[in-house]
Formats: C-alpha cells, sequence, structure tokens
C-alpha cells in the first residue's frame, strides 16, 4: 500500500484513492484469495443460517443493547462535564451588562408599573407585576438584563450590583458591580417595594383623576372600591404572591450553560 499514489491491494492489482474504499474492498478480496482448504475451513465452522423468528429476536437483542449503551454514552459525557463557580463564571467570562440592578429596577422597572394597573384592576396584583417583568424583558436584550438564571439552580437568581447595593449608603467602599446572589429576602423585599409602587401609580394616576366623581358618585364609589382591594393584592397572601412570582421569573430567565456542570 503507497499512500502517495493511493491505497494498492496486495491481494490483487486494484488501486484506490480513498481508504475507505480500500478498507471495503480489502476484506472480500482477502477471502477470496485464500486458498480453496482455508476458505472451506471458514465456512465449516460458520453456523446455518437463522431462521426469521431467531433473526427477529437478534435484532431485539441488538436494539436493547444499543439502546443501553447510549443511555450509559450519556451518563458518560454528563460525568465528564467540567464543574464550574456559576459566580465565577458569570464574573470572569460573561459580558457584563451595560447597567446595574438596583438602577435597572429604578430606571426602568418603577418606571413601567403605571402601565400595568389595568391589568391589576382586572386581574389581580400578582399578573400586573409579572405583566410588567414580561414586557421589561421583552424590550431589552438578554445579554443586558441585570438579572440571571440557570435551570440547574432552581428559584436562585444572580444579579449584576455593587456589593452593597442595599445599603442606604452610597459609599459602598467598592465602585466595581460583580454578579452575585439574589437572597430570599432581598427578593422579598423588591416586590414589596414594587407593591408600595403600585399603590403610589395608582392614587397619581387613577385616584387623583377621578376623585371628585368617587365623591359623588355611587359607581365609580364602588369601582374605587373594588380597583384599591386589587391593588392591595386582594385576598392573596404575601407568601403565595412571592412564590408565584418568583416561580414565573425563574422559567422566564432560566438558561442552560452547555458542557458545564454548575456548582
Amino acid at each position: 500500500m503507497n499512500k502517495s499514489s493511493g491505497y494498492d491491494c496486495k491481494f490483487c492489482v486494484r488501486n484506490f484513492k480513498e481508504k475507505f474504499n480500500y478498507d471495503r474492498h480489502i476484506l472480500c478480496c482477502e477471502f477470496f484469495h485464500k486458498s480453496v482448504r482455508e476458505r472451506n475451513n471458514e465456512v465449516e465452522i460458520i453456523e446455518s443460517l437463522p431462521t426469521q423468528i431467531q433473526m427477529y429476536q437478534l435484532i431485539q437483542e441488538l436494539a436493547i443493547r444499543v439502546n443501553r449503551l447510549e443511555k450509559d454514552n450519556r451518563k458518560l459525557l454528563q460525568s465528564q462535564k467540567r464543574k464550574i463557580n456559576i459566580l465565577d463564571w458569570l464574573n470572569e467570562n460573561n459580558k457584563q451588562p451595560s447597567i446595574i440592578f438596583s438602577t435597572w429596577l429604578s430606571g426602568i422597572v418603577y418606571q413601567n408599573i403605571a402601565n400595568q394597573l389595568e391589568i391589576v384592576f382586572h386581574n389581580d396584583l400578582t399578573s400586573g407585576i409579572i405583566r410588567l417583568f414580561d414586557n421589561v424583558f421583552s424590550d431589552c436584550n438578554s445579554d443586558k438584563i441585570p438579572i440571571c438564571a440557570f435551570d440547574n439552580k432552581p428559584n436562585t437568581f444572580y444579579i449584576y450590583d455593587f456589593r452593597n447595593h442595599h445599603m442606604t449608603d452610597t459609599d459602598s467602599g467598592d465602585n466595581t458591580p460583580i454578579w452575585m446572589i439574589l437572597s430570599v429576602s432581598e427578593f422579598n423585599m423588591i416586590l414589596k417595594r414594587i407593591c408600595h409602587r403600585f399603590l403610589v401609580e395608582f392614587k397619581k394616576n387613577w385616584y387623583d383623576n377621578n376623585k371628585h366623581m368617587i365623591d359623588n358618585d355611587e359607581t365609580y364609589k364602588d369601582k374605587y372600591i373594588f380597583y384599591y382591594k386589587n391593588i392591595l393584592g386582594g385576598d392573596q397572601s404575601e407568601d403565595i404572591r412571592s412564590h408565584k412570582i418568583r416561580t414565573w421569573l425563574f422559567n422566564r430567565l432560566k438558561t442552560n450553560i452547555q458542557h458545564y456542570t454548575i456548582t
């Protein structure tokens, strides 16, 4: 066999340019160039042809083995995934957002609350908050949003902000924003602020504009009572509201980092 000029069969004079064709040819050619005695010996040790039922059973067994091998292969690939610390990965390898989380809340999220009042009026406060975040996310590029989640870290959120973003003191001692975990208590505190802002926007955009009608028209007075109850959260507890919004947010934000196992 001479690779520079192709692949030559040592049993015949044929030459092949592709190794794939050469490999297919040489097995048969080798058999037919054996002596008659050698060929007869090989044929003699081969069992008789299986029946159709035996062939079917054999195919079934092979299919089971192939399926088992594929499952084992997937498990092996999973175990070979590189383990990473998600915070290190976010801070070192990910393109950072152009806005920090606290500024995003005050400058974008809070500013869109008034647009969701009708949702609260005709549904409930939870629906209004979910629609608020959904609209904000839809208007932003996903890589610019300073909050994220990953599917194998259920209900865990990561935000991009200063270390002491929750402090009232503006001098945090560190002016470099980083990715960090948003704690459950911080999440609930943010929800309370959003709920309060809904109340503020309700007074400014609906109550103040309709105060005269509320004082003089029973229909408007009933409407005010109904809307006001919805703005306050209705009969739904804070815990249930927080759980529903947290679950929706996670499902909306979660992504998968392929080839990595998050720690």
